[in-house]
This record gives structure tokens, C-alpha cells and sequence, in this order.
């Protein structure tokens, strides 16, 4: 077999192909990366000394409203979500510091929080950008987690209680977040149709020992809008690449059947495992959802958190066509 490039390798895994070798990638903190560059050199590339095959991002560039002046080692996306830097002995990370929707109580309240807007970004650049990284990079292209983005903008222990204590707040709640999430990737995979090989739809729904909600709350609030992001991408012949970290596997058959090729065919490259936790960042080449040209940008996954955690990613095909049993996805419309 002749030689792949990152690209043919990554690809031909997805689409089930022979590949010459099984294709690697890293997911690292940052204490990492110095070590990694510490060992091979400040010049060198690190990516072509481990062999890797990361993928390609692109997302487009915030020119949204400007966020508010914040104080040294402190940060605020256009969620207006806060994070503070916390040093400790290893390292340095991004801890979140405000949940901006902590203190809201109705539906109202919901309403009047200033929700992101898909015309806060330019996609016009785009389109070059992933046809350049598309010629030897597989290209992912955004990052789409309404569970996860529950959990910060109204903090863990409230986003787990919500969908007991208030159904129907809650239901309008996740709906305005998936609502945002269609919108700006349908704007993205627009811009770039053709280009984009992969995106995730994805969440943290596992803990060390098992899933932090049950099926039956997964289904009535969070799998419809996962179901309905994961036909965005497949309407753009987008594959969806699945990242969660924990223990999940009671959500495995909803999200095999969602995007297997086959009733009976796994839904891809399954592959779980223990880290430090690491999580994307832009020396890895994943996907950010927003390429900011200032302090106000929409990042496509917070900073690491403390702690050995395990993760389960798969890349989900097209579905066949296979009906399901899901309520509709609720949107603020």
C-alpha cells in the first residue's frame, strides 16, 4: 500500500477503507505541549515528530458586540461566561468563574439574557481557509454540546436539577441554546459546502462510574436537539464526530442508530480511554468556533479541568432513514 497523507488516512478510517497505519492525534494541556517542545525544541514541529494526523479547523471571525473589560487573568466569551486563570503545581487552567443564566427563575428571565447571534461572526473568510487546510488535513468545523452549554450557563448542580424542578423552563432553555447552535453552523457549513469533513456534536453526559442523568431525562430534553444538529451536519454530507468524556454508554445505541450505516454496523471508529485531561486547543489543529480578533470570541470548548477522566469519540455516518421514538425538538419559536 502506498503512503497516505493525514488526510487520506483520517478519511479512509472513517468511510471503514484499508489505511498503511491506524492514524494518531493528541488532545494535551498545556504543561504538556511545553514538555513536548521542551524534548523536541521550540522550532520543531511536533505534529510531524509523534506522526500525528490531527485534524484541520476553521470557524469564522467574532465582530459581534465587545464584551466587558475584565481583569488580568480573567476572560468573557459572547455567552458571558467567565473564566478566571488558576495556577497550581502543574500548571495553569481556566476556571470558570461566572454562570451567566445562575440566578434566572422563569421563562422571562430567559428571554431578556442576550442571547448570541449568529450575525455576530463574518464566514465570508472561511472558504479559502478550508480549502487550504483541506489539501492534506481532514477539516472539522464546529462544536455544537447543549447539555454542556446547559451546565455553564447555569452552573452543574442547577443545570442536573432543572429538568426536574421546572420542565417546561428547561425545555426553553435548551431549545434557545440548540436554536443559536443550528443557526451558526448552518451558516458555516454554508459558507464552506463541500469543504468540511467533519464537526462535532457532542457533551460531557458520563461520570467516573456513570452517566450524570438518566435515559429517560436524555430523551426528553437533550436527544432531540442532538438528533436534530446531527441531520444539519448529515444534510451537509458533514460527518459528526462524537467527543464525550466519562461513562455514557447507555446514550450509545440513540447516537449509533442516529448516524450508523447500517442497522447493524458500528457508527464508526469507537474508541474510549483514560487521560489527564486534555481537551482541544489551536496547537492541535481542532476546531474552534470562532477565530476572535478580540477578547470576545465564542470558544469551541472550555479549558481542562482537574483530574484523570475517561472518554468515549466515534464518527457517525448518515443514517438510513431508521425512524425513533423522540419527542420533536423544542425551540424558542
Amino acid at each position: 500500500m502506498t503512503t497516505m497523507n493525514a488526510r487520506e488516512r483520517m478519511l479512509a478510517v472513517i468511510h471503514h477503507q484499508p489505511v498503511d497505519r491506524i492514524p494518531t492525534d493528541i488532545w494535551a494541556t498545556p504543561e504538556v505541549w511545553a514538555k513536548l517542545r521542551h524534548h523536541f525544541g521550540e522550532k520543531a514541529d511536533i505534529g510531524a515528530e509523534l506522526h500525528l494526523d490531527s485534524f484541520g479547523g476553521v470557524g469564522p471571525e467574532y465582530i459581534g458586540p465587545a464584551t466587558p473589560p475584565t481583569a488580568e487573568g480573567e476572560a468573557v466569551d459572547c455567552w458571558g461566561i467567565r473564566t478566571q486563570r488558576v495556577p497550581h503545581e502543574g500548571g495553569a487552567y481556566d476556571e470558570q468563574s461566572f454562570y451567566p443564566l445562575a440566578d434566572a427563575e422563569t421563562i422571562d428571565d430567559l428571554r431578556k439574557y442576550r442571547w448570541p447571534q449568529a450575525d455576530w461572526f463574518d464566514y465570508s473568510k472561511m472558504r479559502a481557509d478550508a480549502a487550504e487546510q483541506g489539501k492534506d488535513r481532514a477539516v472539522m468545523c464546529g462544536y455544537m454540546a447543549p447539555f454542556y452549554y446547559h451546565n455553564l450557563l447555569r452552573g452543574l448542580e442547577q443545570s442536573l436539577i432543572d429538568p426536574l424542578t421546572d420542565p417546561e423552563f428547561t425545555h426553553y432553555l435548551i431549545g434557545r441554546i440548540s436554536d443559536f447552535f443550528h443557526e451558526h453552523h448552518r451558516r458555516m457549513f454554508e459558507a464552506c459546502e463541500g469543504l468540511i469533513d467533519v464537526a462535532q456534536v457532542t457533551d460531557d453526559l458520563g461520570s467516573q462510574s456513570g452517566p450524570l442523568i438518566g435515559l429517560d431525562l436524555y430523551k426528553e430534553f437533550y436527544a432531540p436537539h442532538h438528533k436534530r444538529l446531527i441531520d444539519l451536519c448529515h444534510q451537509f454530507g458533514v460527518k459528526v464526530f462524537h467527543h464525550d468524556d466519562g461513562s455514557c454508554r447507555p446514550f450509545l445505541p440513540c447516537w449509533s442508530r442516529w448516524g450508523s450505516t447500517s442497522s447493524t454496523r458500528s457508527s464508526g471508529p469507537v474508541r474510549e480511554w483514560t487521560w489527564g485531561n486534555s481537551r482541544p486547543s489551536s496547537e492541535n489543529g481542532c476546531a474552534s468556533m470562532a477565530r476572535s480578533r478580540t477578547s470576545a470570541s465564542c470558544p469551541s470548548e472550555r479549558q481542562p479541568r482537574s483530574g484523570p477522566r475517561c472518554g468515549i469519540a466515534s464518527i457517525l455516518s448518515p443514517p438510513t432513514g431508521r425512524a425513533t421514538s423522540l419527542p420533536p425538538a423544542t425551540t424558542s419559536r
